[in-house]
């Protein structure tokens, strides 16, 4: 969720990309790469099912992140 939340942050809050964020992200592709690498890059297994499932809830809630924090209610 933190890549997600860093993709859609970027662009849509105007948050500076600084290195601390760009470690984080190499950090976190790298460890998207162990998971592809692990399950040996086949598509359409139930396993890759459940990643999808998983990175698209982890897009959704990062979307709820963004416009909230766009939103700045009161709290």
């Amino acid at each position: 969720m933190p890549l997600m939340v860093v993709a859609l942050a970027v662009p849509i809050l105007n948050e500076p990309f600084a290195l601390p964020k760009r470690i984080g992200v190499a950090v976190i592709a790298a460890g998207i790469v162990g998971i592809v690498w692990g399950s040996d890059g086949t598509l359409g297994t139930a396993q890759n099912i459940g990643h999808l499932l998983l990175l698209a809830s982890a897009l959704a809630f990062a979307c709820y992140t963004v416009a909230l924090r766009r939103a700045r209610p009161p709290l």
